[in-house]
């Protein structure tokens, strides 16, 4: 038997009915007290894969296949204090970023009062470097979240990191710097409640953030949300979206994550927030579809909620996008080949639960 750092296997989170388990949270990804008291501790799980490369690489926020699936066999289904654990360690501090795998090493996000940290440690629980992202930690609400939010993203020669504050930086698996810059010049400063949360994408040479907030008092066309592609190299802008929303107040910020969905003919960059679920294509940008009413502003039987603010992020299996909401709203199952403005389209909804979406 041999010690593997992974994430728990996990069964898909949805059927195509629309039933969903009775614990099931659709996939959040936002301020929560656990997570961050979770990962002010990284700890790594027995296995019984025969070696490390029988198990498959995590190098992202939800794995390979960006829907939090893993296809490996004897991953531990149960764990806990003295229960499967091949060892743990304690971070510098909290933070709210999961960890991401490569071969034999783990990268983890985490503060040290105001340093902004990415670290990286061996299957073996052994610090292997630690560089400093960043400085200017912002506690959210007491403990509700932090600077060290976002998911770190590699694709095992490289390792990237942005903090919650818009610094962002690449590194090499050995912890030399390649390139660094701060966002918040070009692109902020960030106007959101809780901090930034969205993890990053590596997709085809970019690095894709999903910059979703605003001025709660703007105008529904002022302080639009951006999707942003640097090019993984050498940080440089590739390509940049203004994402259009009618939402306002809370509802122009988002602490969703983007994801790519593939079924092996099409693929989307799927964004979720302000009142809206929009695919573009993931090359340059441009919008593909777009599912509105959400949190619809014109209907006659139910006031706009002004602080439907989305946590929980999409998830997905091949013919079918599942979008959730927030505060006990609507979760609705799509298909992903839709083209325009299908929030009314019929072809395209395939089911829909009226509240069934926890807050975070």
């Amino acid at each position: 038997m041999t010690t593997r750092s992974h994430l728990p296997t996990t069964a898909s989170p949805f059927d195509r009915d629309g039933t969903l388990p009775t614990t099931c949270n659709p996939t959040a990804q936002g301020p929560s007290p656990m997570r961050l008291a979770l990962l002010a501790t990284l700890a790594l799980f027995i296995t019984t894969a025969t070696s490390t490369a029988d198990a498959a690489n995590w190098p992202n926020w939800r794995g390979p296949t960006q829907n939090g699936v893993s296809t490996d066999k004897g991953i531990p289904a149960e764990f806990g204090p003295g229960k499967n654990v091949a060892w743990k360690v304690e971070l510098p501090g909290p933070g709210g970023a999961s960890p991401v795998v490569w071969d034999d090493q783990v990268y983890v996000t985490s503060v040290e009062e105001q340093k902004l940290l990415l670290q990286a440690w061996s299957t073996a629980g052994k610090l292997k470097w630690q560089q400093q992202v960043g400085t200017g930690n912002k506690v959210v609400r007491r403990d509700e979240g932090n600077s060290a939010s976002p998911s770190p993203v590699t694709d095992g020669k490289h390792v990237w990191a942005m903090m919650a504050n818009g610094e962002i930086a690449c590194y090499t698996v050995t912890g030399k710097l390649a390139w660094k810059r701060d966002l918040r010049p070009v692109y902020g400063p960030f106007k959101i409640a809780f901090g930034l949360t969205a993890s990053l994408i590596l997709e085809d040479g970019n690095i894709i953030l999903q910059l979703i907030h605003g001025s709660r008092q703007a105008k529904p066309e002022e302080d639009q949300g951006l999707l942003v592609a640097l090019d993984a190299a050498t940080g440089k802008q590739a390509w940049k979206q203004v994402r259009k929303s009618d939402a306002y107040d809370e509802n122009k910020h988002s602490y969703t994550s983007p994801f790519i969905y593939s079924d092996g003919k099409t693929k989307l960059l799927v964004s979720h927030g302000a009142d809206y679920t929009i695919a573009y294509n993931p090359a340059d940008g441009s919008e593909i579809w777009r599912k509105g009413g959400l949190n619809p502003q014109n209907d006659p039987k139910k006031k706009y909620h002004r602080t439907l603010r989305f946590v929980a992020s999409p998830t997905a299996i091949p013919g079918l996008i599942v979008i959730p909401t927030a505060k006990n709203g609507p979760v609705v199952a799509i298909r992903p080949d839709g083209k325009g403005d299908i929030s009314n389209a019929k072809s395209q909804h395939i089911w829909t639960r009226p509240n069934n979406t926890p807050d975070v």
